[in-house]
């Protein structure tokens, strides 16, 4: 799995690991087109390549700001890439990219909080749907209740 490193100029999370491709919603975008956007801007992904990540579902979650609680939904896409593709940061919002075993990410994830809060939620969900963490791990329905119950607190273990 690619990990982009989050530029130590971004007001939230500098420094975090994050994915490849992330960003927020403009008003007046479709979510597609959004997609493709933060694809190419962020990545050097052409257009092409971006227009086959296929949508998976959401995750959403509830944070306290000083104004109030705020709900979040994030759109995932689940993208196969070449073998020969490597992400280029282009905008200056992504410092690197690191292609790692999802394996070695979710060791991390449990491990460290080098990751953006929002940015395990997204992992987990991958991990979970394709079987990296599964029923016989000790956490997971723990981990399955609180990625469709948006309570993300009950995902400390990460």
């Amino acid at each position: 799995m690619w990990v982009g490193k989050r530029s130590m100029r971004k007001p939230t999370g500098p420094g975090k690991l994050d994915q490849m491709v992330a960003g927020g919603q403009p008003i007046g975008i479709s979510v597609h087109d959004n997609l493709i956007k933060e694809c190419a801007e962020e990545a050097g992904m052409y257009v092409e390549l971006a227009t086959t990540a296929l949508p998976v579902g959401t995750v959403s979650y509830l944070t306290e700001r000083p104004d109030g609680l705020r709900h979040d939904v994030l759109f995932n896409y689940d993208i196969e890439l070449p073998q020969d593709f490597e992400p280029t940061p282009t905008d200056g919002e992504v410092d690197a990219f690191y292609l790692w075993p999802i394996e070695e990410i979710i060791e991390r994830m449990r491990e460290t909080d080098d990751f953006k809060f929002n940015a395990a939620l997204v992992i987990i969900d991958f991990a979970v749907r394709h079987g990296v963490i599964g029923p016989d791990d000790p956490e997971y329905i723990g981990i399955t209740e609180g990625m469709h119950m948006g309570r993300a607190g009950d995902l400390a273990m990460f």
